[in-house]
């Protein structure tokens, strides 16, 4: 559950990168960057949306997982069975404990959070710097 919450506030971080990409996407097609230090700050920011959109997905997917399955073994088996099925991982995964899956899921998180990060700090080294 504590993994759950932690992971849904991922969703923050997730609007952060999303606007930040935003921004600096208007001000690229805006013409606003003047300077070379701007439209590459600019550039770098749009250019990690992707990531940034990625990494988002996939905290969100593990945030609903982790709220509802049980924190039993026998529920997330039943849930790697699945897996190969629907195309999701090529073949049966081996077992792994609640504890690994959780740190798995936050270094997800925690490389949103980066990564969100980066992007508004680029768009804000933009900023200042056409100043």
């Amino acid at each position: 559950a504590v993994t759950a919450a932690l992971l849904d506030a991922g969703r923050v971080a997730a609007a952060i990168g999303h606007g930040s990409a935003l921004l600096a996407g208007a001000a690229l097609l805006a013409t606003l960057p003047a300077s070379g230090t701007t439209r590459l700050c600019c550039g770098l920011a749009l250019a990690l949306w992707p990531v940034t959109g990625w990494l988002a997905l996939r905290v969100a997917l593990d945030a609903r997982l982790f709220a509802t399955l049980d924190a039993d073994e026998a529920s997330f088996t039943r849930f790697d069975a699945c897996l190969p099925a629907l195309g999701l991982y090529p073949s049966q995964p081996g077992p792994r404990p609640l504890p690994l899956r959780c740190r798995g899921a936050l270094r997800l998180w925690r490389s949103l959070l980066a990564v969100a990060g980066v992007q508004f700090a680029l768009v804000l080294v933009a900023a200042l710097a056409r100043h």
